[in-house]
C-alpha cells in the first residue's frame, strides 16, 4: 500500500524524470510501480481458441477488451513467450512484493525486479496491441457454425415432412423424428464403424445435438413452439442447397 506521502514524492520523481534522492523514495517509488506491475500480471490472459471465439472481448473481437492479455496470431514463437513471460512474472510477484517490504537493495532483488518489469511489460504490449491477425479464422469458425446450423434445420425439416406424411399432427411428426434420431444414435453404439459408413462426416455427436436427450425431445428451436413452421420447412426443402446432410431414415422408426 501507499501513502499520500508516496503519491507525492512519486509524482514529484516522475514530473522532474529526477532519480530518488535516497533509499526510502526509491522504495516509495518502487512500490507504486510494483502496483502497476502487479496489475498487469493479473490480467485475464486470452488463448488461442477464446482470441477466435472472442469470449473474452465483449461484442468487439477484433479490437477486444481494453484489458486482457490478447493472443495476436502473428507468428507462433511470439506467443509462446507471451505464455512463458506470462507466467514467469506472476511466479515472481510473491517474492518481489516481500522483497520491496523489506527495503533492502540486493542482488537477488535487483534481478527478480529487472525479470518482472520485463514480463510485465511484454504483457502490456498485448493488452495496447489491437492489431488483428485472427480475422480470417474467426470468419470462418463463424461461417462454419452458420452452416452446421443451416445443415440441421434443413436435414429436421425434411425428416419432419416426410413423417407429417404418414401421421395426423405435427406433434406425432416429432414424436416420430425423436424415436429415428434416437435410433441412428443406437447405430452408433452397435457399431461405429458401420455408422460411420453409412452417415460420413456426420457423427454421433451431431445427431444428439438436434435432441434435449434427458427429456427425449427435439431441441426447441426445431418445434412448433419456436416457429419452425411446416411452410418453412417446406421453403427450405424445395430451395437448392450446397448443403451436406445425412440420408433419412427409410422408415419411422
Amino acid at each position: 500500500m501507499t501513502t499520500d506521502d508516496d503519491d507525492q514524492v512519486i509524482m514529484d520523481i516522475a514530473i522532474s524524470q529526477r532519480a530518488p534522492r535516497h533509499k526510502k523514495e526509491l522504495f516509495q517509488f518502487l512500490r507504486q510501480q510494483f502496483i502497476w506491475v502487479e496489475g498487469i500480471l493479473l490480467t485475464p490472459f486470452e488463448t488461442r481458441a477464446e482470441a477466435i471465439t472472442g469470449k473474452h472481448r465483449k461484442g468487439d473481437p477484433e479490437r477486444g477488451a481494453g484489458f486482457l492479455i490478447k493472443h495476436r496470431g502473428v507468428r507462433e514463437e511470439y506467443d509462446r513467450d507471451r505464455v512463458r513471460l506470462y507466467q514467469l512474472g506472476r511466479d515472481l510477484l510473491p517474492e518481489v512484493r516481500e522483497q520491496i517490504e523489506q527495503g533492502v537493495l540486493t542482488k537477488s532483488f535487483l534481478h527478480n525486479w529487472g525479470l518482472i518489469m520485463f514480463c510485465a511489460g511484454y504483457c502490456c504490449a498485448h493488452i495496447l496491441d489491437n492489431t488483428d491477425h485472427l480475422g480470417g479464422l474467426r470468419g470462418g469458425e463463424i461461417t462454419g457454425k452458420k452452416r452446421l446450423k443451416s445443415a440441421e434445420r434443413l436435414w429436421v425439416a425434411k425428416l419432419i415432412l416426410s413423417n407429417i406424411a404418414r401421421v395426423k399432427t405435427r406433434t406425432e411428426a416429432e414424436e416420430i423424428t425423436v424415436k429415428q434420431i434416437c435410433g441412428i444414435l443406437d447405430e452408433f453404439k452397435k457399431s461405429a464403424s458401420e455408422a460411420k459408413s453409412k452417415y460420413g462426416q456426420f457423427d454421433a455427436a451431431w445427431f444428439k445435438n438436434l435432441l434435449v436427450v434427458e427429456k427425449d425431445a427435439l431441441k426447441q428451436t426445431y418445434t412448433a413452439k419456436k416457429g419452425f413452421s411446416l411452410a418453412e420447412m417446406e421453403k427450405l426443402s424445395k430451395q437448392p442447397s450446397a448443403l451436406a446432410i445425412p440420408p433419412l431414415p427409410t422408415s419411422p422408426s
